[in-house]
């Protein structure tokens, strides 16, 4: 068979294999793939490449920076499409395809569109801490603006120094370099909760759960109510990153009483979570 019996169901193929899909869709895939020979095919040979790439894949990434090759510009948007179990658009990955075969990686080991989305997601994305996490497919890993610290026109000190060039890593996607910096920032002056705030949503974006929570929590403590409501929401949502969900529901029902900033999402997220867990929720 040269055809996948049920595309919906198919297209889960690689998120299966990274142990990303809920236990529902886990078991409707598993249920699909006994009776596709097309999709069984497929997870024999994609089962092989995939170890190689997690085994290696600290070697693979520096060869393709060596060679100026980064996926900067697509993490987020995997990360968002990976949080909803999303598959991106065919199109995109038939580029994605051409480009590996004509840049890096052998024509043999690109037998077909779902082996390229799964090269692509081995190498830029963390592996859920939490794959069987009911709230995971609902957090949101979008990036908050950035805010300078303090006034530009004074002497920058060490923390500026450590902050801005963690900042500039953050606008970069690049994480955990921001991370190593705000750690030093905050090593240099722990008063400032801008500086926290920052370091606990890069925490969060690197999927680093109980870190964000510290930091955040510390954040929380240090801003005024505008910021405080965006700590506030990343807060409740490195909660959720943890699976402690009775810590996330009253940061978010604070959030959306206030109608601030973040109210919509929160609510929006508590309908969710209410759907779940009901039994938190009074009548």
């Amino acid at each position: 068979m040269n055809k996948c019996t049920n595309q919906d169901l198919g297209h889960l193929i690689t998120f299966y294999e990274m142990g990303l899909l809920s236990e529902k869709d886990r078991t409707r895939f598993e249920d699909h793939a006994l009776e596709c020979s097309y999709c069984l095919q497929e997870l024999q040979r994609l089962n092989p490449r995939l170890k190689i790439l997690f085994e290696h894949k600290p070697e693979i990434l520096e060869n393709l920076q060596a060679k100026g090759i980064t996926f900067e510009g697509a993490q987020n948007e995997l990360l968002r499409l990976v949080a909803k179990q999303k598959v991106p658009a065919e199109s995109a990955w038939e580029r994605f395809h051409n480009f590996t075969k004509s840049n890096w990686f052998p024509k043999a080991a690109i037998p077909a569109l779902a082996v390229a989305t799964a090269i692509i997601l081995v190498l830029v994305l963390p592996k859920s801490p939490h794959p069987d996490n009911p709230y995971y497919k609902y957090l949101s890993f979008e990036k908050a603006p950035y805010l300078p610290l303090g006034d530009t026109r004074v002497m920058e000190t060490e923390t500026h120094r450590f902050f801005n060039e963690g900042m500039h890593l953050y606008q970069k996607n690049d994480f955990r370099g921001a991370i190593t910096n705000l750690e030093k920032a905050v090593q240099s002056d722990s008063s400032d909760g801008k500086i926290w705030l920052y370091l606990g949503i890069d925490y969060y974006l690197d999927r680093q759960a109980n870190p964000a929570i510290e930091a955040l929590t510390k954040a929380r403590q240090k801003l005024d109510t505008v910021q405080r409501n965006r700590a506030l929401w990343y807060l409740a949502q490195a909660y959720l990153l943890d699976g402690d969900v009775e810590s996330s529901v009253p940061i978010l029902q604070i959030l959306s009483n206030q109608q601030l900033e973040y109210a919509k999402e929160a609510n929006h997220l508590l309908k969710e979570i209410r759907e779940i867990s009901p039994g938190l929720f009074k009548n």
